[in-house]
């Protein structure tokens, strides 16, 4: 674009941060979430599907868990935060969310942050920006609200619709957006429709022949074999020890694939992921063959927190936006991983002895 380009200007100024709406709206949408959830039976509130957290009651919970928990980088809500279970009430859950919501008030209405410093926070023992958790309070909620979702129409329950123009704000006019009720743009005959498509076929065409009468060498047909062949070759190569993913079956259940790419392809050695729920909870575990990962190895020094698997050296992490743990290992040269949104890290290294 030019200098002599029209540039488009924006008249009117903000007064409300960007970030606290997106806040606002986080809550909300937990909240319209919490609504729909309401009228779910006892036992639809502890459905759950593979790769998510856990059961609708508990994901609801684990939300407005993490809320307090990054609002408490601020000092604006005080430990002990909420306990996500499948046990734990909607009430509280609701409860827990109005305090949320005020909270996200207050932290705005002081001009005495600096969002771009930089603190240790002793409860994530970690040096970090002030404005990080106010990225993951969106992201976080977001994600799970989605789990919810999917958990709802894997089980043919209908889930909520978000309409942000039903948010509550101090100027009505003022909306973010309206997802589903924006205006559908102009549909295209169909007439012009199958003109416009078959001009663009026309012009495939004619670019296609332009390139084939170009001066281009040919690729030779065969090549002479100079040596064993690709197949010759693998074979050659001894076989290294796999695992084979799997956990005895009194302590976890295996869950059906998912559809995926590959699951109605032709039939493969073995599988690359596996997923299983653990009996008597609802936690789910993701057990995944890592070929493209580095090989773990072990440093000069090992701390005395270290976590092994199989007596190798293993790594854990938490990945905070979606709360997900997970131990990673090498074992005869492949690497393997264990995840799960509901069990620690320790934890997972302990399941992780159980892996055959």
């Amino acid at each position: 674009m030019g200098d002599d380009a029209p540039r488009r200007t924006l008249r009117g100024a903000m007064t409300t941060p960007p970030m606290l709406r997106q806040m606002r709206h986080d809550v909300w949408a937990t909240e319209a979430l919490l609504v729909r959830c309401r009228a779910l039976s006892e036992p639809e509130l502890l459905l759950t599907a593979p790769g998510t957290y856990g059961s609708i009651r508990k994901t609801l919970a684990h939300i407005v868990r993490a809320d307090e928990g990054y609002l408490n980088t601020y000092d604006l809500i005080p430990l002990p935060f909420l306990e996500p279970t499948d046990r734990t009430p909607l009430d509280e859950i609701a409860s827990r969310l109005a305090r949320v919501r005020e909270a996200v008030e207050k932290l705005f209405a002081s001009r005495e942050l600096e969002f771009d410093r930089r603190v240790r926070i002793e409860r994530r023992k970690s040096d970090l920006e002030l404005w990080v958790p106010l990225v993951q309070f969106a992201h976080h909620g977001s994600d799970h609200r989605s789990q919810i979702a999917t958990i709802l129409s894997l089980n043919g329950l209908a889930a909520p619709k978000a309409r942000s123009s039903a948010i509550p704000s101090r100027r009505m006019s003022s909306v973010i957006l309206d997802i589903e009720g924006s205006p559908a743009a102009r549909a295209i005959s169909g007439r012009l429709w199958w003109m416009l498509s078959a001009a663009s076929a026309s012009v495939a065409i004619a670019v296609l022949l332009g390139l084939n009468a170009l001066p281009h060498n040919q690729l030779a047909r065969f090549v002479a074999a100079t040596g064993p062949s690709v197949l010759e070759q693998a074979f050659a190569r001894p076989v290294v020890p796999r695992l084979t993913l799997d956990l005895p079956t009194d302590i976890a259940v295996p869950l059906p694939p998912g559809r995926i790419v590959g699951d109605y392809g032709p039939g493969r050695p073995g599988p690359t992921v596996r997923s299983f729920k653990l009996r008597g909870s609802s936690d789910i575990v993701v057990i995944a063959f890592a070929p493209d990962a580095p090989a773990v190895v072990a440093p000069p020094v090992i701390g005395s927190d270290a976590v092994a698997v199989h007596g190798h050296y293993a790594i854990g992490w938490t990945v905070e936006p979606t709360s997900l743990n997970v131990v990673r290992w090498t074992e005869n040269g492949m690497t393997y991983e264990v995840s799960s949104r509901s069990l620690g890290v320790h934890d997972l290294a302990r399941l992780a002895e159980q892996v055959r």
